[in-house]
């Protein structure tokens, strides 16, 4: 089993009333950057729908909702009082879970170079890195269980709560950037078609999520720059493992075209996340909404047939 550092409950020794007057404060504070980057938005919708210097417009948009996130999660998991149960890790436990990762990522490889399991989008790309995504995590539960004895992901406690907060979350940004994107460049919004391949690409890529926030936001424990870079590297390895996959697969090449943007998309998840889990400890609601964002991208914006 991993060993896990005992720790000492702890103990607020400041007044109740000092701990009110700062929490109240803390809610003015991110009330007011919250309604000043919705403002900004608000103002860069009308433009972009206006067709005024709509790339500029869009751009600052984008990252008003980007900015406005860190304040709505703080104050989504003060309203809906989430404070999930830590499961702490040392840095060699993350380290044994990146060498699992990466025997995990070698089999999602060369299971795919013969065999391709989900086929519903007729999509080569979409349906190559949901399996990819899929393998990676069966065999990383796998090893650390044989391993460990343990599977490495959150607990589940507060669970109902914690996803329920992580789809509202995405939905925020599905009514904000979804549909700012949908005026400025392409339909980012969903059809019949797409909707239910969201679903399915979700459910088939929150395992993956559940293990890197379980891992990777346990970590955090022992301070949040390690947590950033720990998790920046289980994403770099996965990108590392479709940069290989593209060298050795055949019809694969053009998966290149999304991996910058795919790198973007890991960095956002990253900040939500570290934000997550630093207001509630929420790593639930952390890898509800990484996967339901990228699902959310791999269903909208990669070619469907």
């Amino acid at each position: 089993m991993i060993c896990m550092r005992k720790r000492a409950p702890y103990r607020d020794n400041r007044s109740p009333e000092l701990i009110r007057r700062k929490r109240r404060i803390r809610r003015a504070r991110n009330l007011l950057f919250l309604i000043i980057f919705l403002g900004m938005f608000a103002l860069s919708f009308n433009r972009v729908i206006d067709y005024e210097k709509a790339l500029f417009w869009l751009l600052l948009g984008v990252a008003a909702i980007v900015l406005a996130m860190f304040p709505l999660i703080s104050l989504a998991l003060d309203l809906f009082d989430l404070y999930g149960t830590v499961r702490p890790f040392r840095g060699q436990d993350v380290v044994f879970f990146d060498l699992c990762a990466i025997v995990g990522i070698a089999v999602a490889i060369a299971s795919q170079y013969f065999w391709r399991p989900f086929g519903f989008m007729h999509a080569l790309l979409v349906d190559y890195v949901s399996g990819y995504f899929f393998f990676t995590a069966v065999v990383l539960a796998l090893l650390v269980y044989i391993v460990r004895g343990m599977a490495p992901i959150p607990f589940f406690r507060q669970t109902t709560k914690q996803i329920v907060l992580g789809i509202l979350l995405w939905f925020f940004l599905y009514i904000t950037v979804g549909q700012l994107v949908t005026f400025a460049w392409q339909r980012f919004t969903f059809t019949l078609p797409r909707l239910w391949r969201f679903a399915l690409l979700f459910l088939i890529i929150w395992p993956l999520f559940l293990l890197d926030e379980g891992i990777n936001r346990g970590y955090q424990e022992e301070g949040t720059m390690r947590a950033i870079a720990s998790s920046l590297a289980f994403k770099l390895l996965l990108i590392a493992g479709l940069f290989v996959a593209i060298l050795i697969t055949p019809d694969l090449d053009f998966l290149s075209i999304v991996l910058p943007g795919l790198v973007l998309v890991f960095l956002f998840l990253v900040a939500f996340g570290t934000q997550i889990y630093a207001s509630g400890r929420a790593a639930i609601t952390a890898a509800t909404l990484s996967a339901l964002i990228l699902a959310w991208c791999m269903s909208t914006t990669l070619p469907i047939n």
